[in-house]
């Protein structure tokens, strides 16, 4: 086993049992907590991480606790509550200021579907929908644009450039597409099928760098051309155990790789080319082996959580540490915050970093 170099720094004990997804902007962190009533799944937590105290929590229940589902801007926080089919908007005062209800086709988010903003816009999607607002204008919302794909999303994207789209249709059909983003016209459109996969699969997560657009579909990492919606290449199956299929989670960026967790493993891809760098199974630990939906990178060390907490150097995918405390929820997502690697699992630690 690798040697605990990541000991707790401080933690901060949630009654009900904390819950994955969180969001880290400035000194808070805003996430779900477990209530036991089946009406209340996952209440919205807002934590200071220099007070290590909670702000507020509201009390009617986000709905469905196991996506990324919020964003912040700074001055405001943006909910897509499942539960209700909106999207809400609460001040850091925990001020539910605006609601705008979906009224397009309903289904549930995936872990790519984390809202984005780009500068003053705020896209966001629930099932087959993407919608784009106006948020200059303080506590509210103003409608851009909506778009119906013909699938449901299954994972977003964009910078000031483009929107960048997939969906989850499992056929050689086009599932990823980029849209306009003063309009949500298409752009072009492509398909992440290929013979090479087990079983063709929607993307799961989308990422862009510079004029690529990465994508993880299936057993695989893909990068297309942003302009003309070209493949540029096609990684070797990413295979996490005999009978892996499944597509890589959230996407992580360096300067130079790609960093996912699919099942039990960690897994680098070189931006460049498609080379998988290095996979590391954590398998054999004794923890839950699935890991997180998305690691981080700080100074050199991935760091991803499967009830432990895991170091792994960015360039040789060596494991550095592996924590001693163990956290039952496997799901965790990480953040930094002043060189602190804060985890918000079953409840939240803030523990010290390898370098």
């Amino acid at each position: 086993d690798a040697p605990d170099r990541t000991p707790v720094l401080w933690s901060l004990s949630l009654s009900q049992g904390a819950s994955q997804p969180s969001e880290v902007r400035d000194n808070l962190t805003l996430g779900t907590v477990l209530e036991a009533s089946k009406d209340k799944l996952g209440l919205l937590t807002l934590v200071d991480l220099d007070e290590r105290e909670v702000m507020w929590q509201e009390k009617e229940g986000i709905g469905l606790t196991t996506r990324q589902l919020m964003v912040s801007n700074g001055a405001n926080w943006f909910v897509s509550n499942e539960k209700l089919r909106r999207v809400e908007v609460y001040t850091n005062d925990g001020i539910l200021t605006d609601t705008f209800y979906y009224d397009l086709a309903n289904g549930s988010n995936l872990r790519g579907l984390s809202p984005v903003i780009v500068e003053n816009t705020l896209y966001i999607s629930q099932g087959r929908g993407l919608y784009a607002f106006d948020i200059s204008e303080a506590d509210s919302l103003n409608l851009l644009w909506s778009k119906e794909l013909t699938y449901a999303l299954s994972s977003l994207a964009a910078d000031q450039n483009a929107v960048y789209a997939g969906t989850r249709n499992d056929t050689d059909e086009a599932n990823v597409f980029r849209l306009d983003p003063t309009t949500g016209g298409v752009v072009w459109e492509a398909t992440t099928y290929e013979e090479v996969s087990w079983e063709p699969m929607p993307p799961a997560s989308l990422a862009i760098r510079d004029n690529k657009l990465f994508a993880n579909a299936s057993n695989t990492t893909q990068a297309f051309d942003t302009k003309t919606g070209e493949r540029i290449w096609l990684s070797e199956p990413v295979v996490c155990g005999e009978y892996d299929s499944s597509a890589g989670n959230v996407l992580t960026l360096d300067t130079k790789s790609i960093y996912f967790t699919k099942a039990s493993c960690v897994v680098s891809v070189a931006q460049a080319s498609g080379k998988i760098n290095w996979l590391m199974n954590g398998y054999e630990s004794k923890a839950s082996y699935t890991f997180s939906a998305k690691p981080i990178v700080h100074n050199g060390v991935v760091y991803a959580v499967n009830s432990f907490l895991w170091g792994i150097d960015a360039k040789t995918g060596k494991v550095l540490s592996r924590s001693k405390n163990f956290d039952v929820s496997q799901f965790a997502y990480i953040h930094e915050y002043k060189n602190q690697i804060i985890v918000w699992g079953a409840n939240l630690f803030a523990y010290k970093p390898v370098r």
